[in-house]
């Protein structure tokens, strides 16, 4: 017998709490809320909500638009429900968000870009309220994105942060359709592990090019790029290197990718970069920043990520340094060689000289699992490339391709079972010619594997030929 829905549904109470009552729902028997232990208010909120359900029913029969069919609803059952413009949700959100502004500038704007994003798409598909959001917008918006080749951490967090936004908003005015990007509904794409042609190293030649790329560009972005290789920091870090992260003769920071790990790194100074220091402490700087220019250009824009792009593709060529998006997903910054190729570089570096995943963990400042596989797979190939070099070396050695001259056949000597065999038929006098030994020596051999005579035998007339002949039937055996 199928279920529908009651005409005159009962208000109940499940101990002091709120009054509730049953609706059937998408083939769902469901609890609603009606928010108040007053019966009178409750049984207001009844009437209501039937009303607007009954709306609702005769704008479906009408083939309504389902957001606003969900509009009305509310608007049936609160008389001072208000839809809120795709436009102001961002800054409510923001207001209702205080860790938030304690993030980079960076950060924000990205914020703020992804959600005017969204925006424009919505009004792409016909929707100006966010209260129109239903899940088939933001499954439409995931394949959206998708379109757009975004990579799957960066499709990942985009996703999250409406989630998010969709999260905090309906807990200050409830939404229709709650929020429609929880992963059930649109499910979060499966990041690969961290791969190794993310940023190639630089071999000795690219190395060469880049420094003097960097060096025509002048002194501050030249020190940069020293920076990166004798630390192999990344762009943000190098940038921003402080004098107070000096300590002594080793250098001491917590990376601001997993700054919230509180996980630190800590390298020692080479000769290098303590020539740079050196320099620059004589230019008697008022900064806390070791390269206040480019930390100034850092903190107030995108000048140092697109500089320091743009020294690499002129040392190694635009076709040298951009991955092919054939057959890619990620279509926005797929560089293969970058700034960050001076961190794969240290790191191949010190694989190089067999250092320990645990040494190189505490002078990257890593946390990640990943990381330390991807370096296990670097002193993995290591390894293999020595293996090939030493080969090689050996194969090649002519010092080592003499001719080998043919050995002396193995000499026979007695066994147990040889010797039982034997001595029934030939005297000591003949075994020890059978095997190069006096026949006192042939003695002993017997009482080492304790055999003894039943008697004695004499064989003076055994022939050279038949010795022989034993001795390589005893040697085939």
């Amino acid at each position: 017998m199928s279920r529908t829905k009651s005409l005159n549904p009962k208000l109940f109470r499940k101990g002091r709490g709120n009054y509730r009552f049953r609706r059937f729902i998408n083939g769902k028997d469901k609890e609603i809320n009606t928010g108040t232990i007053d019966k009178k208010e409750a049984e207001k909120f009844l009437v209501e909500y039937l009303s607007g359900e009954r709306l609702a029913e005769e704008q479906v029969r009408k083939k309504k638009n389902p957001a606003k069919i969900a509009t009305l609803v509310m608007e049936a059952i609160d008389s001072d429900y208000e839809q809120l413009p795709l436009e102001d949700v961002f800054e409510l959100w923001y207001i209702h968000s205080p860790n938030f502004s304690t993030t980079s500038k960076g950060h924000q704007q990205k914020r703020k870009v992804w959600f005017a994003k969204f925006v424009k798409f919505c009004f792409s598909q016909g929707i100006t309220y966010f209260d129109e959001v239903n899940e088939s917008i933001a499954i439409r918006f995931k394949s959206f994105l998708l379109k757009e080749r975004y990579c799957p951490s960066n499709l990942n967090e985009y996703l999250a942060f409406l989630s998010n936004v969709h999260k905090k908003v309906d807990r200050l005015k409830p939404l229709p359709f709650r929020n429609p990007f929880v992963p059930e509904v649109v499910q979060p794409q499966k990041v690969p592990k961290v791969s190794e042609a993310t940023h190639l190293p630089f071999d000795d030649d690219m190395l060469v090019k880049v420094m003097k790329a960097a060096a025509e560009e002048g002194q501050d972005w030249l020190d940069l790029f020293i920076v990166g290789s004798q630390t192999g920091m990344r762009l943000k870090d190098a940038c921003l290197f402080q004098w107070d992260e000096i300590k002594g003769d080793f250098i001491e920071y917590s990376p601001e990718k997993t700054i919230r790990h509180g996980n630190t790194a800590r390298l020692p100074v080479s000769p290098n970069l303590a020539s740079l220091l050196e320099r620059r402490r004589e230019q008697n700087q008022n900064s806390p920043y070791v390269n206040p220019v480019i930390a100034e250009f850092y903190l107030n824009g995108t000048w140092p990520t697109k500089n320091s792009k743009k020294i690499i593709e002129k040392a190694l060529g635009k076709a040298t340094t951009q991955l092919s998006k054939e057959g890619r997903q990620r279509m926005k910054n797929g560089c293969i060689y970058g700034f960050h190729s001076f961190r794969t570089t240290f790191m191949t570096l010190l694989a190089a000289k067999n250092v320990e995943v645990r040494d190189v963990m505490d002078m990257l400042g890593w946390e990640s699992v990943e990381m330390m596989r991807l370096y296990e797979k670097l002193l993995a190939k290591g390894r293999e490339a020595r293996d090939q070099r030493n080969k090689e070396l050996i194969d090649n050695l002519s010092e080592l391709h003499f001719e080998i001259p043919e050995p002396k056949p193995d000499r026979l000597w007695p066994t147990k079972e040889a010797l039982e065999q034997l001595i029934e038929s030939y005297s000591n006098i003949t075994i020890g010619k059978i095997y190069g030994i006096s026949s006192k020596a042939v003695g002993n051999w017997l009482e080492k594997f304790g055999l003894k005579r039943q008697g004695r035998i004499l064989s003076p007339d055994v022939t050279e030929e038949e010795i022989l002949k034993i001795r390589e039937e005893l040697q085939a055996a």
